[in-house]
């Protein structure tokens, strides 16, 4: 964030998530110094799989898009269990996007279930996850939730 004639003191904490190194969740707190004005989010980090010295794409959310990608994951995770692969769709997709750039989406073809982050506005990168990694991207975007009410 920048704030013309103003100093901007910006906080990461990085967020532990364990399913891999192509995803990395910071909760960034950024404070006006001199109003003590105070914002709060996510900032999302996405490393490109198939070109992995590529520069990582990122992505930021506010707490309130933050607050809705922790309900869409929960939902996403309940539905996409629910595919068997065995009706008459030829596929089935579910998708968040926030106003940052951030792109998470389910998809499933067949049998077959396909779990892809993307950042960034201009430029996406994106990465595959597995699928059972989406509760485990959710435990980290709720922790990074927790730490921010703290702040």
């Amino acid at each position: 964030m920048a704030v013309s004639g103003r100093l901007v003191a910006t906080d990461y904490y990085r967020i532990d998530m364990r399913s891999g190194p192509n995803v990395r969740i910071d909760a960034v707190v950024v404070t006006v110094v001199d109003s003590q004005t105070c914002l709060k989010g996510l900032r999302v980090q996405v490393r490109d799989d198939a070109n992995p010295s590529r520069h990582a794409g990122e992505s930021f959310l506010d707490l309130d898009e933050a607050v809705h990608l922790s309900r869409a994951l929960a939902s996403m995770t309940a539905l996409a269990r629910k595919w068997t692969g065995l009706d008459d769709r030829r596929a089935a997709q579910l998708s968040f996007a926030s106003a940052g750039g951030l792109r998470l989406s389910v998809r499933e073809f067949g049998r077959v279930q396909r779990v892809e982050v993307s950042t960034g506005l201009t430029d996406p990168v994106a990465a595959s996850i597995e699928f059972d990694d989406l509760l485990t991207l959710k435990h980290a975007f709720d922790q990074a939730l927790a730490l921010l009410n703290e702040k």
